[in-house]
């Protein structure tokens, strides 16, 4: 059973098959949806211009997280000679990693000329990583400093990974943003990148003032409480300085669905819903 009210639902017809959609893809259903926060800190406005989703961005930005993967694999990147980055043969890109524990987890700093961005992409976890899994599972809330005096709270696990991961972008992507300033900045990530993300979005804009145009990410779990989720709303929906959100999520994808409401975690809005074809999608706000 749905809970919750739904405030917008937009259908349309997909005109592409998401190449990442389809990665975790595998089990049952989950027709169980939280209802998001109703209100926001720091400054949310409901009159601040939030561009809506766009299915030629989600494109460009799943390419991007299907090229940190095979960064990130043996395939490897060096010559940009991936398949998904042959998409897109134009761009330069840096390859950071890090992470605790022995996880592999990375990502790319890209500046693409023919559309004038830079994209911060975190990468998934790898299928036999094992420590970035048990990472992963590690499903306790710990204080999330920024906002602490709030109640925020966000998963011990990536939390560990993203401030282990986070030294090894922020200078290449500073170089990046004072290289190319008149490029706006996209960022996204698959699965746990998502999360890192999501993350990212949150340090850059709270405690860095960095603009950032839009955050997409494909099969997020949620990655923590109610309290980090309203102040989240906050900052991508302040008004001198919007970030477009959406969290694309396949009908057949277990991954957004954890870690559980029952164990304190909530998502930000907004989801993009595709159905189990991906012919259709629907906007939740």
């Amino acid at each position: 059973m749905r809970r919750g009210v739904l405030s917008c639902i937009r259908t349309h017809h997909a005109s592409f098959l998401f190449l990442l959609l389809s990665l975790l893809a595998a089990g049952c259903a989950v027709e169980f949806r939280q209802p998001p926060p109703r209100t926001a800190t720091h400054g949310d406005t409901p009159s601040c211009s939030i561009a809506a989703y766009d299915e030629v961005v989600a494109k460009v930005m799943a390419e991007y997280c299907a090229a940190a993967y095979s960064c990130g694999s043996l395939e490897g990147c060096g010559n940009w000679s991936c398949n998904s980055c042959q998409l897109h043969s134009h761009a330069e890109a840096f390859r950071f990693s890090g992470g605790v524990n022995g996880t592999g987890v990375s990502g790319l700093v890209v500046h693409d000329s023919d559309i004038n961005k830079i994209i911060l992409v975190f990468a998934g976890t790898q299928a036999g990583d094992l420590a970035a899994w048990a990472n992963n599972l590690n499903g306790e809330l710990t204080g999330y400093t920024p906002c602490a005096d709030a109640g925020c709270q966000v998963h011990t696990g990536f939390y560990a990974d993203y401030q282990a991961l986070a030294p090894a972008f922020l200078e290449p992507l500073s170089y990046a943003l004072a290289r190319f300033p008149r490029a706006s900045l996209w960022v996204t990530g698959h699965s746990l990148g998502g999360a890192l993300a999501m993350l990212a979005v949150a340090d850059l804009k709270g405690n860095h003032a960095v603009r950032i145009e839009a955050l997409y990410t494909y099969g997020q779990p949620r990655v923590g409480n109610q309290a980090f989720a309203m102040n989240f709303i906050g900052l991508t929906r302040r008004q001198d300085a919007p970030t477009s959100y959406y969290r694309v999520v396949h009908a057949q994808d277990p991954i957004p669905h954890v870690p559980p409401i029952l164990l304190g975690f909530w998502h930000a809005p907004t989801e993009v819903f595709y159905n189990e074809e991906q012919t259709k999608y629907e906007v939740w706000k």
